[in-house]
């Protein structure tokens, strides 16, 4: 998973963005990952190690503000392999590339329909040119405060109008024409059409291009200057000053032998700006090795492989004054689409009330690869990982990502095509929606994979709840709110839970506009105030984890459950070391036992 990048305040055009001047620099510097149309499919995309973001589809596009776009352009997201442009893009640039990809997803014939329809209904108050003709009238030109406006925010505020009950157009429009009238409602700071195309400022080409020596295991880069002289000779093994070797060892995580060909390159980011890259061959046992490679104090260097598709990076590293050698071992793993070895860890779904007809869901899911090879789906192909929404749901939600980057809607909810690599818990998801609540709720999800533990909270002490395959496990407050708790425990793939609700709506978040956003920040702060690992231990242990009978095994995936519960802050260290010593002479006790059997 990834961190989104919390939006800019303060930034907008200054000038009406112009999209063929974005044009031009979309093709130059986008076209390669997104693709023409920005679908994620450009010829660059299936080198990397996460799906490009289809910022080109209509459900995309609706989803998040020019701000947040903006946020992500200028500034990048390397974690995401998405570099920054704020080096090589002013600020209008950026606004002029968001402009054009905003055409992938406004068809003109749409936007002229919303342009007929707000003509009929919009400019009494709002103006012909939608910049307010009465007091009080948003200003709809107003490019400060449009870019913060996702298109859904105003389908929604046109729709609701926004409070004001004699401007509600839900009433009068469909949900089709309520689009087509936020297409053109973004038109008025987000032109289709601009001027004739400006001269884009050609960026200093990166050195990127590198010639193999002929040597086995050398290379020589040759970055230029303006003058196309040869500044870096990487053949040598005379160290040159502002320079450092970059080597390492590459590792099979499989525990098998490494394929033949592997090609390590190696990239330096000075501001997650690149500004060199050499590829290098892996030698026979393992290592590689590059002389010579500029480097400079806080620059970001990474060995990345490209092998079956994926990439497998090494670690961030940043580089410290004086530094000359830097060690990038990379772990490679073999690629499955078999999804049989994952299984859900840990399932945490709490159910909070508004009081205004609405119960608000939130899921949290850990999952585990447990073989010894990286699950990926293949391309173009439905996602391994599926996670279910009920049909009746609204607002879904991400902590992070969204629909399109990097999930994707299926017909039975989402699902995320991110590799994942073998450990425990090496995959967790946090998400929520809204489900319509009249004072009861039938909800069932199924169960896709194995899971391990699945914890549910139900906010009142004063609802009814039943469940056959839940199990009631006491009750825990949280800031005066008390919350029912269940827990079900090894449940199988394909196993249907279900949860029957009733009794009056209340809420934990009610003194305080309860929102969807307000709920994702807030469930750590509920996993951790209720302490979890005493659900997950406590209930584990009484639900068959039978020390003296389970096999090493079962033993081993208890004890690092334990570890990481411990890590989390959710046991303190007086139970973590009792219950890792007892685990650990079972362990002892049943090693013995299989080894005379």
């Amino acid at each position: 998973m990834y961190e989104e990048p919390e939006a800019l305040t303060g930034v907008f055009p200054q000038t009406a963005p112009n999209p063929e001047n974005g044009k031009a620099i979309y093709e130059e510097k986008c076209l390669a990952c997104h693709g023409d149309e920005g679908l994620g499919n450009g010829p660059d995309s299936t080198s990397l190690p996460n799906a490009v973001a289809r910022i080109g589809a209509a459900d995309v596009a609706a989803l998040s503000s020019p701000a947040e776009w903006y946020t992500i352009t200028y500034n990048g997201n390397i974690d995401r392999f998405m570099p920054p442009f704020s080096g090589s893009l002013s600020e209008q640039d950026v606004w002029d590339v968001l402009s054009y990809v905003y055409t992938f997803s406004s068809p003109a014939e749409r936007v002229a329909a919303g342009e007929q329809l707000f003509a009929d209904t919009c400019t009494e108050c709002h103006g012909a040119d939608g910049s307010g003709a009465v007091p009080g009238a948003a200003d709809l030109t107003d490019g400060e405060h449009m870019v913060t406006l996702s298109l859904g925010d105003i389908a929604q505020k046109v729709s609701t109008g926004n409070g004001d009950q004699e401007h509600v157009f839900s009433t009068v429009l469909d949900t089709e024409q309520i689009d087509a009238v936020a297409l053109y409602v973004r038109s008025l700071v987000f032109p289709l059409e601009g001027q004739a195309v400006e001269t884009v400022e050609e960026p200093t080409p990166a050195p990127t291009d590198a010639e193999d020596t002929g040597d086995a295991g050398e290379a020589t880069a040759v970055p230029t200057d303006e003058t196309g002289e040869d500044e870096t000779d990487t053949s040598g093994d005379e160290v040159i000053e502002g320079t450092a070797t970059v080597s390492g060892t590459v590792t099979s995580g499989s525990g098998g032998e490494l394929p033949d060909g592997l090609e390590v390159t190696v990239q330096v980011y000075d501001h997650f700006e690149p500004v060199y890259e050499i590829v290098v061959p892996v030698e026979a046992d393992g290592s590689y090795k590059v002389s010579n490679v500029p480097v400079a104090p806080e620059q970001i260097v990474i060995s990345v492989i490209d092998y079956a598709g994926l990439f497998f990076p090494s670690e961030f590293y940043i580089v410290e004054e004086g530094v000359s050698d830097i060690d990038m071992p990379v772990t490679l793993y073999e690629v499955t689409n078999d999804g049989s070895q994952l299984a859900v860890a840990r399932l945490h779904v709490f159910f909070q009330f508004t009081g205004e007809g609405t119960v608000q869901v939130i899921h949290q899911v850990s999952i585990s690869n447990r073989g010894t090879e990286m699950v990926a789906p293949e391309r173009d192909i439905e996602p391994i990982l599926n996670f279910n929404v009920p049909e009746d749901a609204t607002n879904l939600i991400f902590q992070e990502g969204t629909i399109g980057d990097p999930y994707v809607q299926t017909s039975t909810g989402f699902g995320d095509p991110t590799p994942i690599i073998p450990g425990e818990s090496v995959y967790e998801v946090l998400f929520a929606y809204e489900l319509p609540y009249e004072k009861s709720l039938e909800w069932s999800l199924p169960t896709d994979l194995d899971t391990d533990v699945a914890v549910f909270f139900v906010e009142g002490e004063e609802k009814k709840v039943e469940s056959e395959q839940l199990s009631p496990s006491g009750a825990e407050t949280l800031d005066a709110s008390t919350f029912q708790v269940f827990v079900a425990n090894n449940l199988p793939a394909g196993e249907l839970i279900t949860l029957d609700i009733s009794g009056r709506a209340t809420s934990l978040f009610s003194s305080s506009g309860n929102t969807l956003s307000i709920v994702i920040g807030a469930a750590g702060l509920l996993l951790a105030g209720f302490g979890v690992w005493r659900f997950f231990w406590a209930d584990r242990k009484d639900a068959g984890v039978d020390l003296d009978a389970a096999d090493s095994e079962t033993l081993m995936d208890e004890i690092i459950a334990l570890d990481e519960a411990f890590e989390a802050g959710e046991l303190d260290e007086e139970d973590y070391l009792a219950q890792r010593e007892a685990l650990k002479e079972a362990l002892n006790d049943a090693l013995a036992e299989e080894e005379t059997a």
